[in-house]
């Protein structure tokens, strides 16, 4: 064997060595990538159905709020706590969601102000009871209530793009 083949076969033997460690790394690499997109599909897809089931939770509010028979039974409520979780959420991960959640959440926010604005608390009706006497007050229920129906179409319209089955 000459000194020119054991060269060559030196050359032939390192390039697949080495050609076997980019392979192998490319490998771990391309795996690696799949597998953090995986992950953030699944958390999307966990973080969009908790957006889902905030929005429906948040409905409870309302009544709760409407039924109140004092001011020490509406002030825990000026928060809408769920809207609030799911608004943020939003914020965070949804950037499609921002506007009409936070339209939601202002919606709410006027509901709770129009509750205070006509409860008088020396009558004996409750505060839902007291601000559908206001028309006013009706109108921003019914504009909560579209606002919400048109949130709630945005999550449907958009789960193919974060729910994978």
């Amino acid at each position: 064997m000459t000194e020119e083949t054991a060269l060559i076969i030196a050359f032939i033997s390192a390039g697949s060595a080495l050609s076997g460690v980019i392979l192998s790394q490319l490998i771990c690499t391309l795996n690696n990538y799949l597998e953090r997109r995986h992950r953030k599909n699944v958390v999307l897809q966990q973080k969009y159905e908790e957006v889902s089931s905030l929005l429906v939770s948040s409905l409870q509010w309302f009544p709760l709020l409407s039924s109140c028979k004092s001011t020490a039974e509406i002030a825990p409520l000026c928060h809408p706590t769920d809207a609030m979780k799911m608004y943020s959420l939003c914020l965070i991960y949804f950037p499609n969601l921002i506007e009409l959640s936070g339209k939601y959440l202002n919606s709410l926010s006027s509901i709770y102000s129009s509750i205070i604005k006509n409860y008088n608390q020396n009558l004996t009706e409750t505060a839902g009871s007291q601000a559908i006497l206001n028309p006013n007050h009706e109108n921003i229920v019914n504009e909560s209530t579209k606002i919400r129906q048109e949130l709630q179409k945005a999550i449907r319209d958009n789960s193919s793009i974060y729910i994978k089955t």
